[in-house]
């Protein structure tokens, strides 16, 4: 995960995401990051994580199948 800042126009790494991936969706709610689904090694991920930011982003499984 990383963290883009307008005024200074850089990215900076906060954390490693729980599940690697690519081609996933993304949405805020509740001042929470969801990352849903995606693919990893060529098959489909069923996993939903959901990423409190901060000064210390923190990540948790919310499902995986």
């Amino acid at each position: 995960m990383e963290e883009y800042d307008p005024a200074s126009n850089t990215w900076t790494t906060k954390a490693q995401m729980l599940t690697g991936r690519y081609d996933l969706a993304a949405a805020e709610a509740g001042g929470k990051i969801y990352a849903i689904g995606g693919v990893k090694n060529g098959g489909i991920l069923n996993v939903v994580e959901a990423y409190t930011p901060g000064p210390r982003l923190t990540g948790y499984i919310l499902y995986k199948n």
